[in-house]
C-alpha cells in the first residue's frame, strides 16, 4: 500500500487513479482466500482501506468515515468479501458432485441441518442470501449456473450501504453543513479536475478536517452554540457557512475568488449551489478561498 502511495506521490497521480491502483494491487492481497475466511471479523481490513483513503485525501485521522465514503464514492470491502463468499458457494453448488469441495460442503450442511455442528461459514452464506432476498436459493439448495448471484449480492449490499450512509450523514453532528451540499453518493468531480494542492484544501474544508472554531471546539468541550468566530465581531458560529459568506475578515479574499452573485444575500440554496458547482473556474476560486481560510487558522 505504501509503495503505491509513494509512487503516486512521485508521479502526482490523480485520486481516481490511486483508487484504481489500490483496487488492483492491494485489495487482491487483502482479500486473498476471503471466500473461506470471510465470516471472520474484517474490521482490520476496512481500517486499512479507510487509512489509504484518508492519506490520499490528506485529511485528519478523526475525519468522519461517512464523509470519506461520500467524497470518494467507496463501498466497504466487507461487501466484496460477502459477494466472493456467495460466488464461491455457487461454484461449489454448480460444480461436479464428485469433487472434494462438494462432498465436504454436503457433510457440513447435513451436520448443520441436524444441529450437530454449526459452521460459521455456512451461517454467513445463509445470512447474506437472506439479507439480499435470496431465501429460496438457500432453502431449496438449488441455484442455476447462469445466475450471477455474486453480482446481485454485491449490488444489493451496496444499495443498503448507501442508504445507511445517507442516514449516517443526516444524523451525524459533524455533518450539519455537509448534508446540505452532499446528497449523492458518488466520486466528487473536484478531486479529479483540481491541482493536488487546491483539491486538498477544498476537501479539508468540505470534510471539516481543519481548525475552524466549529471543529476545534469539540476538543475543548465547548458547547456548539458557543464556538464563535474570533476573526470578526459578528458573534456568529465559526462554521463553513460563516467563513464562506459572512466573515468580514475575508471580504477581500472573497471578492477576489468567489462569484459576486452567489455571495450577495447568502442562503442555504446558494451554499449548496456553490459547493456543487461543476464549473472549473468557480471550483478553482472556491479552492483558493478555502486555502486562504484554512491557512489563517
Amino acid at each position: 500500500m505504501f509503495i503505491v502511495l509513494r509512487k503516486a506521490r512521485k508521479l502526482n497521480l490523480p485520486i481516481d487513479m490511486q483508487l484504481e491502483l489500490f483496487d488492483t494491487m492491494v485489495v487482491p492481497i487483502l482479500l486473498y482466500g476471503a471466500e473461506v475466511w470471510g465470516f471472520e471479523n474484517c474490521n482490520i481490513i476496512e481500517n486499512l482501506h479507510m487509512q489509504f483513503c484518508k492519506i490520499i485525501l490528506k485529511v485528519k485521522k478523526s475525519t468522519a468515515h461517512c464523509m470519506i465514503y461520500g467524497e470518494l464514492g467507496r463501498i466497504p470491502l466487507h461487501i466484496l468479501i460477502k459477494a466472493r463468499m456467495v460466488g464461491f458457494w455457487q461454484r461449489i453448488m454448480c460444480g461436479k458432485r464428485e469433487k472434494n469441495s462438494y462432498t465436504l460442503y454436503s457433510i457440513l450442511y447435513q451436520l448443520s441441518k441436524r444441529g450437530i455442528y454449526h459452521s460459521k461459514w455456512l451461517l454467513e452464506i445463509k445470512n447474506t442470501l437472506y439479507e439480499c432476498g435470496f431465501n429460496l436459493m438457500w432453502d431449496d439448495q438449488i441455484i442455476a449456473k447462469s445466475d450471477n448471484i455474486s453480482k446481485n449480492v454485491k449490488k444489493c449490499l451496496s444499495d443498503k450501504f448507501m442508504l445507511n450512509w445517507s442516514n449516517n450523514v443526516m444524523n451525524s453532528a459533524k455533518c450539519l453543513n455537509y448534508r446540505i451540499y452532499k446528497s449523492d453518493f458518488c466520486f466528487e468531480k473536484y478531486l479529479s479536475v483540481l491541482p493536488s494542492d487546491l483539491r486538498m484544501y477544498l476537501c479539508k474544508f468540505r470534510c471539516l478536517s481543519n481548525k475552524l472554531p466549529i471543529e476545534t471546539g469539540r476538543f475543548f468541550n465547548i458547547d456548539r452554540t458557543e464556538r464563535h468566530c474570533n476573526l470578526c465581531n459578528a458573534n456568529e458560529l465559526g462554521d463553513e457557512f460563516h467563513y464562506l459568506f459572512k466573515c468580514t475578515f475575508f471580504n477581500n479574499v472573497r471578492a477576489k475568488f468567489l462569484p459576486l452573485n452567489i455571495c450577495n444575500n447568502p442562503n442555504v440554496l446558494k451554499f449548496k449551489e456553490l459547493m456543487n458547482t461543476s464549473d472549473l473556474f468557480t471550483l478553482t476560486g472556491i479552492a483558493k478561498f478555502c486555502k486562504s481560510v484554512i491557512k489563517t487558522f
